[in-house]
């Protein structure tokens, strides 16, 4: 996946994780939050199961590698649509973290936060449809 985003503000880890985990026991759709940049205010949905997948683990449970910054983005293809994306960065290199099923939705795997891990783009890239 290669997606082309717009970038509004970066965050650290700190700052977003906790208010991840104040939405993990509601069980609404979509709980969404406010965030204010130099470009305006977004409300972003903050109770998916990728990020509640990252609030569990921030690191890739192949290489290791953790996910460091927070970037509130929009897809060029679909500016409407505000999330926060969880980079590993250093220097600059960013990696996108992504979260992966354990086993597969194509073989049976529910979308469930049991059934999810993190792991970065490239080792799951490399992953594919492999449990």
């Amino acid at each position: 996946m290669n997606y082309k985003y717009k970038v509004y503000k970066e965050y650290t880890v700190d700052q977003i994780i906790p208010i991840i985990q104040e939405s993990i026991p509601i069980k609404k759709d979509k709980i969404k939050s406010k965030f204010v940049t130099d470009e305006g205010e977004f409300n972003v949905k903050i109770n998916s199961l990728r990020l509640k997948c990252f609030a569990n683990n921030l690191s890739c449970v192949k290489c290791g590698v953790t996910g460091n910054v927070f970037r509130l983005e929009t897809p060029l293809k679909n500016p409407s649509n505000p999330h926060l994306n969880l980079y590993h960065c250093q220097s600059d290199n960013l990696v996108l973290m992504t979260k992966d099923h354990i086993k597969p939705v194509s073989k049976g795997g529910k979308d469930h936060l049991s059934n999810l891990q993190t792991m970065c783009n490239i080792c799951n890239e490399a992953k594919a449809n492999q449990e």
